[in-house]
């Protein structure tokens, strides 16, 4: 399976100025780290509004927080034996790290999913001065720009809720 590859087309680098094409090959390098991530999970990156995301939402560095909190608890189930616990943590595990079938659980892809946040978090910050240094009065900035600049504005923002989990055993909610 592919990763969605929604080019950069719809969005527009000129309200960037000298800094677009630095914004630009920082974004291709995200999704091109993103294929790798992809091959090991179901996660896919979203060049357009620079996020992270699964079927269940947006994946963010608190996600990434709990997941690792997730994995030491599978460590611990696993030397204890208490399969409840270890079914549990991996449950919610491959709730928040959506697995393609067959796949084990790899700790090395959080590490370059953790890597790709941070890269968001300082393309952001790139992007916002950018869009700050521009200086325009009222009467130059056409509204296709601001719409541009809008758009700037909310790339690598959370627009939803981080995912949340439950260590609750909710196999039985299947039974009739």
């Amino acid at each position: 399976m592919e990763l969605d590859r929604a080019s950069n087309q719809t969005l527009n680098f000129s309200v960037l100025g000298e800094r677009a094409e630095k914004i630009k090959a920082q974004i291709r390098q995200l999704e091109t780290d993103a294929e790798i991530i992809h091959q090991h999970t179901s996660i896919r990156f979203d060049p357009e509004k620079g996020q992270y995301r699964t079927n269940l939402g947006v994946l963010t560095v608190q996600t990434i927080e709990r997941v690792k909190r997730l994995l030491d608890q599978i460590v611990y189930a696993q030397g204890s034996r208490s399969r409840t616990t270890l079914i549990q943590a991996i449950e919610a595990y491959l709730r928040l790290i959506p697995l393609p079938i067959g796949m084990a659980l790899n700790p090395e892809a959080l590490q370059d999913l953790k890597n790709g946040l941070d890269l968001i978090t300082q393309i952001r910050s790139e992007i916002q001065a950018a869009i700050s240094n521009q200086r325009f009065d009222r009467a130059e900035r056409p509204l296709r720009y601001l719409r541009s600049s809008a758009q700037w504005i909310r790339w690598g923002e959370s627009e939803t809720a981080d995912i949340e989990i439950s260590l609750i055993d909710t196999r039985l909610d299947c039974v009739f």
